[in-house]
């Protein structure tokens, strides 16, 4: 670089001087990789003339600051001289050029009064950018008909952005353009995309020293439109269990592609459709191979891609072989035959016909068609010479589009019964009274069943009846159709013996046969008495909770009581308890607990020898009691122990009440029947239910009874029981030996059901028939450790042979929550690395 020279300093004899500068820099260019450089000046001084001065100051301001002398010695004819040179370290600029500038004074010199100056300024060019990082986490999603792209942007002071470039590929992997963005962007809204179409974008950023990488988005896929319907859908019957369902398939295209189509299928049965396939988008016909007969279908088709579903096309409605009629009854009716069938499991029908087989011959050809629904046929006059038996088919058409008359027809229904015109009834059967007993004193109806052979009703009977074997005594031929004969009282004695018979008419002129002969005893009828409670003064007051009720028995032929029947029934009339005893005791303590201030009326009819029943005796009653009083009570679920600890205790009795003497604990949960656990405690004590419902709300009540008696229902205390996932399994007396089981616990359970599969003739299929005996066997595996009972623990509780109880953890701990008595079947051990593992099977036996 030359000197750069500022203006003379001149004196009055020609000489002068003046100061010049003169740049450097290292390195001498900036690259993108140039931190700083150094940057150096030399001061340089000229004189005109001869000059030798080293008594001046030369002082430099600026990026530098200098002062002091310099020594100049220059002849006659002047002079360069360097007299400085300074260097300094300058930081280079992404963001611009870095300038370097002084001035420099010179003054003092004795040959040249006054001061010389220069200035000067060096440029240090700006730091070129490098190539802008590319983009990260590029991202396209569906955004309304297009797409939005989004990117982390990465741009740092040596790499800014200055532009973001766009392309995006579709399906064939040819990039385009798709726009350009300022810098600072790190999202961008596509315009519509095409439907059905894979689209990938990718990012890079640019700067004035290049561009990045590519960064590349994931790939989306647009929608289709949805696709187009089907048409001219038709169903082709090949048998009842095969029908065929042929379509037009809807237009296919890349945009609206048909991936699926789908069958439904309506039944008269359900009336309701549902999807019985989904076949390809290329077919254009289905086989239905599940149809059935007596029924009739409706198919509908669809077509389907991701997008969505076509509107249905559908088929005519296409009926099954029907079903014949049932309940085919012949009933002769005058000189006629009248016949009547049901058609309820006949699901679609558009007629039906009658056969007619006259005298055990069957007919070649139908004998009467009627419209849909009919339910009856006359048979006007046939041959009375001739018996007769009908059978019915029922039909259809098998498409609606076809319907000129039933083209479908059903098997022969079940043959009716034979009609014979004019025909004697059968024996009457089913005789009452019979092989039993009856009191004379009573009015006596004599029943049978009138069995006719021509279908026609009862017209007339004649019973006949003797006594101890004597002579019969009839009634004659009397015109009813009653089945039965009513005898005044008294007609009988008691103490014998009575046989007696029937025989029937119908239409034809002749009886049935005579009756099997039915025998009766005679007998008086025993009478009952209450005694207690004792109703001689006006209704009797019971100062108890409970009746021991007390009755006289007395039967005119000294026979012994063999039964009572009781009943109590409180003060509206409604039955709150009955039972019937096989019994001679003429005392019986009833098992209800009778409400204090209730009134109720206990009814007592008694049996005798000959198994007559006494008319019921009753007695009305109050109950007025005083009861024990209300114990506390206090339950505590006790994890370690499998079971609720129970603590009941009775305070003193005040005035009104009575002492409590004993008490029974009771158990309810998940809505069960409260169960007896406990009875006949102390009235102050504490108890142990080993075996309550796990991870459930369980609950506790207490009986308590006084020695009136009475006693008194507490209310029920709540517990709930969590198993942490323990599997208790519990036996010994009262279930108090206990075993449980967590770690790494498995349960699995086996239910089983007797079933018999049946072959047919005539049925494509076996019939299946299941047994009411059922089992379920549970296998529990898991570790002894963390608390769990010990190897020693289980095989002393699987040697004693006696049922278990097992419960299972509920569902907030992934069990079952069962809980029922079981063998103890199986028992096993094993080691795996430090862990004891053992392993059971269960099988249940009964309910808890």
């Amino acid at each position: 670089m030359a000197i750069t020279w500022g203006s003379y300093q001149n004196n009055s004899s020609g000489n002068g001087m003046r100061l010049g500068y003169e740049f450097s820099q290292s390195p001498s260019t900036v690259s993108s990789g140039t931190s700083s450089v150094t940057v150096t000046v030399d001061i340089w001084v000229q004189t005109k003339a001869s000059v030798s001065d080293s008594t001046n100051n030369l002082s430099i301001s600026g990026s530098w600051s200098s002062s002091g002398a310099v020594s100049i010695s220059h002849g006659s004819g002047g002079g360069t001289t360097k007299v400085r040179t300074l260097s300094r370290t300058v930081s280079t600029s992404y963001s611009g050029n870095v300038y370097t500038s002084f001035t420099a004074e010179l003054s003092g010199i004795n040959a040249i009064p006054g001061t010389a100056s220069v200035s000067g300024q060096h440029t240090t060019a700006r730091r070129p950018y490098q190539k802008p990082s590319a983009p990260s986490n590029v991202s396209l999603s569906l955004y309304g008909s297009g797409g939005r792209v989004t990117w982390t942007r990465r741009p740092s002071s040596s790499a800014p952005y200055d532009s973001i470039e766009l392309n995006y590929q579709r399906n064939d992997g040819v990039w385009q353009d798709s726009a350009t963005l300022s810098g600072g962007a790190s999202s961008y809204i596509t315009g519509a995309f095409a439907r059905n179409a894979d689209y990938q974008y990718r990012v890079r950023a640019r700067n004035s020293s290049g561009v990045s990488s590519w960064a590349y988005s994931n790939t989306v896929h647009t929608p289709p439109d949805p696709p187009a319907a089907p048409s001219n859908a038709t169903v082709t019957r090949s048998s009842d269990t095969r029908h065929v369902v042929s379509w037009t398939r809807g237009s296919s295209s890349t945009a609206s592609p048909i991936t699926q189509q789908e069958i439904r299928r309506w039944d008269i049965a359900s009336g309701a459709y549902k999807t019985i396939a989904t076949v390809s988008g290329s077919v254009s016909s289905f086989t239905d191979s599940t149809t059935v007969a007596n029924q009739q279908y409706r198919y509908a088709v669809r077509s389907k891609n991701s997008s969505g579903s076509s509107s249905f096309a559908y088929t005519p409605y296409i009926a099954t072989t029907p079903a014949p009629p049932t309940n085919l009854v012949a009933k002769r009716q005058g000189a006629d035959v009248v016949l009547t069938w049901s058609l309820a499991g006949v699901r679609k029908h558009q007629g039906v016909e009658v056969w007619i087989t006259a005298d055990g011959v069957d007919g070649t050809s139908r004998d009467v068609l009627f419209v849909a629904g009919t339910t009856s046929w006359t048979h006007a006059s046939p041959d009375p010479t001739k018996t007769y038996q009908y059978r019915l088919k029922t039909g259809v058409w098998a498409t609606a589009s076809t319907e000129t008359g039933p083209d479908l027809w059903s098997a022969f229904s079940a043959r009716s019964n034979v009609v014979q015109l004019l025909a004697p009834p059968n024996a009457p059967t089913g005789l009452v009274p019979s092989a039993t007993a009856v009191d004379g004193m009573d009015s006596i109806a004599f029943n049978w069943v009138h069995n006719s052979v021509d279908t026609t009703s009862q017209t007339a009977y004649e019973v006949q009846y003797r006594v101890d074997g004597g002579a019969w005594v009839g009634t004659g031929k009397v015109l009813s159709a009653n089945e039965f004969k009513l005898f005044a009282l008294d007609t009988f004695t008691n103490g014998t013996t009575l046989e007696w018979q029937v025989r029937t008419w119908g239409d034809h002129a002749n009886p049935s046969p005579w009756s099997q002969l039915a025998v009766v005893t005679v007998s008086a009828r025993p009478s009952a008495t209450i005694i207690y409670p004792d109703g001689s003064a006006g209704i009797p007051e019971i100062l108890s909770s409970t009746l021991a009720v007390e009755w006289g028995y007395f039967d005119p032929e000294t026979t012994t009581q063999t039964g009572v029947r009781l009943r109590l029934d409180d003060a509206n009339g409604a039955q709150v308890w009955a039972r019937t005893l096989s019994m001679a005791s003429t005392s019986y303590e009833i098992p209800y607990v009778l409400a204090d201030g209730g009134t109720y009326t206990v009814s007592v009819s008694v049996k005798d020898a000959a198994g007559l029943w006494s008319y019921e005796a009753a007695q009305e009653f109050n109950v007025n009691y005083a009861k024990p009083p209300t114990p506390a009570i206090e339950a505590v679920w006790d994890l370690d122990l499998g079971g609720v600890v129970v603590s009941i205790e009775h305070p003193a009795p005040s005035e009104t009440e009575a002492e409590a003497v004993s008490a029974d604990l009771q158990h309810s949960a998940d809505g069960e029947d409260w169960t007896t656990i406990a009875d006949g405690l102390d009235p102050s004590t504490s108890t142990v239910d080993f075996i309550p419902v796990l991870d459930t709300v369980n609950y506790y009540r207490v009986i308590s009874y006084s020695a009136l008696p009475s006693s008194l229902e507490s209310t029920p205390v709540p517990v709930m029981i969590e198993s942490k996932g323990w599997v208790f399994v519990n036996g010994g007396p009262d279930w108090s030996v206990i075993c449980r089981i967590r770690d790494n616990v498995e349960t699995s359970q086996t239910p089983t059901r007797a079933k018999t599969l049946n072959h047919f003739a005539g049925r494509q299929y076996p019939v299946m028939t299941s047994g009411e005996a059922r089992t379920k066997a549970v296998t529990v595996s898991g570790r002894t450790s963390g608390g769990g009972s010990t190897d020693t623990e289980w095989q002393a509780l699987y040697d004693d042979g006696e049922p278990i109880c097992y419960r299972e953890p509920g569902p907030a701990f992934g069990g079952s929550g069962d809980r029922f008595i079981a063998a103890f079947q199986q028992y096993a051990r094993s080691r795996r690395q430090i862990f004891e593992e053992v392993s059971m099977t269960f099988e249940q036996v009964e309910e808890v």
